[in-house]
């Protein structure tokens, strides 16, 4: 577990940097440089290295003493993470065997869902909350406090576990629900999020992420996120409207940009929390809804178009946010919907370099305030990686700037 842990941190290194000080045992001397390929190749031989050590595969809820904890399927996912992002981290999709990539995704993908039996979860909760009648979607709780209750650990293939008594961090979950919140703000059932201890009126998103679920974002504009919800047609439309404005402009008030309710401190049983400033809601780091839209992507990536089974993953994606189904699904549809259903979860950089849409000549997406611009212009190929920080460089003389910078 701790050898997977220690890869995933690698893998976060250099998925961020490409090149990067690379070490496996303590030592003296200066950690020596590794290219983006080299950790390609280090990464995929750990992952399938720990799997045979790591617990067999099973969704587990908080009830379990084996909560939390690593299991095959995490190893799964990240080699299928990795064959996935094969081209840009080595150049091809090409296997030592002279196969493809592509064709371990969708066995690995698929591996997670039959084998591990990990799915999609699809529960939903209806409950008196102070008066209020609620209706929570399986969508709403995957974040919310009780997750590690409620059923939706089911999706969860490495949840990292936070609780408002005993276990406490200003990253994870809290940062997740107190960064996109103000007082103001209520949920879908119109309640606060249960935690105005911590509501830090930080986060909010750009145009180009409501656009992902209605063509016209600014009539959402002076709603709240149950009458936004109910216009979208799709549940993680988890937006507020209410006194703000789609325009982030100068970005210098909270009400520049709506917010996302997507995190709350809420129980969906409606049991009060263990703290109402700290959060008890879990991080779903890893969950299945990656192994569905990857296991999509790699069919059509190899045959150019939906297989019926992909089809039937994507319209389950759909179908427990209350979408409508597609009669057929391109690469572009993909894109889009991870961006709905994985928005603020650290997914989109990847997402968009993968699919060329980042930085470089053919990147035609753009966002407000892409370099620098609105409505965004594009920038250069380099800034597919990020610069290698002055401190590195000056304390490490076997790195070297990354190209461009």
């Amino acid at each position: 577990e701790v050898r997977w842990i220690r890869a995933y941190n690698y893998y976060v290194l250099a998925n961020t940097f490409g090149n990067v000080p690379f070490l496996t045992k303590i030592s003296s001397e200066a950690a020596p440089r590794a290219t983006r390929e080299e950790m390609y190749h280090w990464l995929v031989s750990e992952f399938r290295a720990v799997e045979e050590d790591l617990l067999e595969a099973r969704p587990k809820g908080s009830s379990d003493p084996d909560y939390g904890r690593l299991d095959k399927a995490a190893a799964w996912l990240m080699l299928s993470r990795m064959y996935l992002n094969a081209e840009v981290w080595k150049g091809d999709f090409n296997d030592a065997n002279g196969g493809n990539l592509l064709d371990s995704v969708k066995v690995l993908s698929d591996k997670i869902i039959t084998e591990g039996q990990y799915k999609l979860f699809t529960g939903e909760s209806d409950v008196n909350v102070e008066g209020v009648d609620c209706h929570y979607t399986a969508y709403d709780m995957l974040f919310m406090a009780d997750n590690g209750e409620s059923g939706a650990a089911t999706e969860a293939i490495l949840p990292l576990l936070q609780d408002g008594a005993v276990t406490r961090g200003w990253g994870g979950s809290l940062f997740f629900t107190a960064a996109h919140w103000s007082t103001d703000m209520k949920t879908v059932c119109d309640l606060s999020a249960g935690t105005t201890g911590v509501d830090w009126t930080g986060m909010r998103v750009r145009r180009q992420l409501l656009e992902k679920f209605t063509d016209n974002p600014e009539a959402w504009e002076g709603k709240t996120a149950k009458e936004i919800r109910a216009i979208a047609g799709d549940d993680r439309a988890l937006f507020w409207g209410k006194d703000h404005f789609v325009a982030i402009g100068d970005n210098t008030k909270f009400e520049q940009g709506l917010a996302t309710v997507k995190w709350n401190n809420r129980r969906s049983d409606g049991k009060p929390t263990n703290s109402t400033y700290e959060v008890d809601g879990d991080f779903f780091l890893l969950r299945a809804a990656e192994a569905y839209l990857n296991f999509v992507e790699a069919d059509i990536r190899l045959n150019g178009t939906c297989s019926e089974k992909a089809k039937g993953y994507m319209d389950d994606i759909r179908a427990r946010a209350h979408a409508t189904a597609h009669q057929a699904y391109s690469l572009e549809d993909v894109l889009d919907e991870r961006s709905r259903e994985f928005y603020c979860e650290g997914y989109r950089r990847t997402d968009l370099i993968r699919f060329g849409q980042y930085g470089g000549n053919q990147a035609t997406y753009v966002w407000d305030g892409k370099n620098g611009t609105t409505p965004g212009t594009a920038f250069g190929a380099y800034r597919n990686i990020y610069p290698i920080p002055t401190s590195e460089l000056m304390t490490n003389d076997n790195l070297w700037q990354n190209d461009g910078y």
